[in-house]
Order: structure tokens, then C-alpha cells, then sequence
């Protein structure tokens, strides 16, 4: 009698140091199945991020493109205006202002040539 009560107080601490095994490995693994679903959620909002930032750098690119349009139009205006004025001979007072005109016109130029070739240098943008 003694035999059986010591070979089952035996198996209940040893199916006890089991399931306290398997409890701390479970522990273990929802621990880390947490980690990866933060892991996963964090790079979800990262690429949601990227594809805003993305989407934000084409409008600008576009929108760029439609103020140099708009800088050669004016530009082809002014000239046009330079011209007749010249034709009606009023060009040296007109003369002055246009000048100026190129002047800022090219400071703009040069400005947006740095502002290019700085973005250039970034592969991410490609």
C-alpha cells in the first residue's frame, strides 16, 4: 500500500513538473507570437507610411513640372510683349524691367538646378 501511494504522489509531481513545462513553453510561444504580430503591425504602418510619403512626391514632381510650364509660358509672354513694345518703340523704358526680369528669372533657374542635382544624389527617389 505504501508502494502505490509513493508511485502516485511520484507520477502526480512529475505530470505536474510537465505541465508546468508545457505552461511556460505556451507562455513562451504566445510571448513571442505577440512580438511578431507588433513586429508585422509596425511594418504595415512603415509601408503605409512609405506609399503616402510616396504618393505626396509624385503630386509635388507634377506640380513642379506645371510651374516651369507655366515660367516658359510667361516667359514666351514677356517676350512677345518686348517685341511689340519694341515695334511701338517704347522699348527703352520696357527695357529696364526686362532686364530685371531675366535677372530673377535666372537666379530661379540656377536655384532649382542645385535643388535637381541635390535630389539626384538620393537613390530612394528612383
Amino acid at each position: 500500500l505504501l508502494q502505490k501511494y509513493r508511485t502516485v504522489r511520484h507520477q502526480s509531481e512529475s505530470s505536474d513538473g510537465t505541465s508546468a513545462e508545457r505552461s511556460n513553453h505556451m507562455d513562451e510561444v504566445c510571448s513571442q507570437n505577440m512580438k511578431h504580430m507588433e513586429a508585422s503591425e509596425g511594418l504595415r504602418t512603415q509601408i503605409g507610411l512609405q506609399k503616402q510619403l510616396h504618393a505626396q512626391l509624385e503630386l509635388q514632381r507634377k506640380m513642379q513640372l506645371q510651374v516651369e510650364e507655366h515660367s516658359k509660358y510667361l516667359e514666351m509672354v514677356i517676350a512677345r510683349q518686348g517685341e511689340s513694345l519694341k515695334q511701338l518703340g517704347a522699348l527703352p523704358r520696357f527695357q529696364h524691367s526686362n532686364t530685371q526680369s531675366v535677372d530673377h528669372k535666372e537666379a530661379y533657374r540656377e536655384q532649382t538646378a542645385d535643388t535637381d542635382s541635390a535630389e539626384g544624389s538620393h537613390p530612394e527617389k528612383e
